[in-house]
């Protein structure tokens, strides 16, 4: 295994600092440019297994309603998630309600947030 360099902005806060994160071959990481705790875990995240929550707009009769996974699901199955959403055939759409349990295999659930 090689060594692993990311530069990127922290989402953690509203600083938005610049980071600057390595991840030698032995698995050792370092986070920079960090002005809080959060940055460093944020970082160490994004270089070993970065994760998003995933928001979009589901089609429900003539209308579009809010949805959100549960938790943050890794951004590689992003992509998987989205086909499971596409293919969707909502018959009935009510706040908080699940309308995937275990999205694209990530233990997440997708759930109307607004309608």
């Amino acid at each position: 295994m090689e060594n692993k360099v990311l530069d990127t902005t922290c989402i953690m806060c509203p600083m938005g600092c610049s980071l600057h994160i390595e991840k030698t071959s032995s698995g050792e990481i370092t986070v920079t440019g960090n002005t809080c705790e959060r940055g460093k875990i944020y970082g160490t995240s994004e270089i070993t297994l970065p994760v998003r929550m995933l928001t979009t707009l589901v089609k429900y009769k003539d209308k579009v309603i809010a949805v959100k996974t549960d938790r943050p699901i890794p951004k590689s199955k992003i992509k998987d998630a989205m086909k499971e959403v596409d293919a969707l055939e909502i018959k009935s759409a009510r706040l908080g309600q699940c309308l995937i349990h275990n999205i694209a295999g990530t233990d997440a659930n997708l759930i109307v947030t607004r309608k």
